[in-house]
C-alpha cells in the first residue's frame, strides 16, 4: 500500500480529498494531513510518504519550499500541487523543481482520481525489482540441490543465512509481474516449465 500525505492551508479542501477520493482503488492510504507546509515538512522527514498532495500559497513555509525541502528530506516522495487558477506561474516554477504534477482547483475529484492513477503507475515502475544477476545461478544450484553453490551465492550478495533468518518460499505461477512487498529482502526469478 502506498502513503499519501494531503496538505492545504483550508480544512474543508483537505477533509474534501480524503473523504472523497477513492484511496484504496489506487493503492493508496492517507496517513497525515497538514494545514501548513512546516507542519507537512515534519511529516514527510518522519514518514517519509510515497506521494504529498500540496496547496502552494500556505503559512510558515509555501508549497514550493515544502517541495525544495522535502525532496532533500525525503527523495523518492513524489510531489502533485493542488493549485488555484491564479497560482498557475507557481504550478509551473514547482514543474522545474520536480514535482510529477499538478491539479488546477476548482478541481472535480476524476482529476485527482486520474492524477493518483497516474502516481501509482509510476510507483509500481518504480519499485520493480530487478531480477539479480546471480539469480539464475541460483535457481540452477536449487534445481540440482547444490546447498553449497545456494549458500555461497547468498553469502557473495550479502544475503547470508542464520539459523534464525526467517524464510518464506513463495511460488507464484502463471503471473508475469506478481505483487510482492519491495521493502522485504528478497531473491525472485523466472523459472523454467521444463524443469523437472
Amino acid at each position: 500500500m502506498h502513503t499519501a500525505i494531503v496538505v492545504d492551508d483550508e480544512k474543508w479542501i483537505v477533509e474534501g480529498i480524503k473523504a472523497g477520493v477513492n484511496w484504496k482503488k489506487y493503492g493508496f492510504e492517507v496517513i497525515g494531513d497538514a494545514e501548513n507546509g512546516k507542519e507537512a515538512f515534519q511529516m514527510i522527514k518522519n514518514l517519509h510518504p510515497d506521494l504529498v498532495l500540496t496547496d502552494i500559497k500556505m503559512p510558515d513555509m509555501n508549497g514550493l519550499e515544502l517541495i525544495q525541502n522535502g525532496k532533500v528530506a525525503s527523495p523518492e516522495t513524489l510531489f502533485v500541487i493542488l493549485s488555484g487558477h491564479a497560482e498557475f506561474a507557481y504550478a509551473q516554477k514547482a514543474l522545474n523543481y520536480g514535482t510529477f504534477g499538478y491539479c488546477l482547483k476548482p478541481f472535480e475529484l476524476e482529476e485527482i482520481h486520474s492524477m493518483l492513477n497516474r502516481v501509482s503507475e509510476c510507483l509500481k515502475e518504480k519499485f520493480k525489482a530487478p531480477i539479480p544477476d546471480f539469480s539464475l545461478e541460483m535457481y540452477e544450484a536449487i534445481c540440482s540441490s547444490n546447498t553449497v553453490k545456494m549458500s555461497q551465492l547468498l553469502e557473495d550478495n550479502n544475503m547470508t543465512i542464520h539459523l534464525n533468518s526467517k524464510i518464506t518460499p513463495i511460488v507464484i505461477q502463471g503471473v508475469d509481474d506478481p505483487s510482492v512487498d519491495h521493502n522485504v529482502r528478497q531473491l525472485s526469478f523466472p523459472m523454467n516449465f521444463r524443469r523437472q
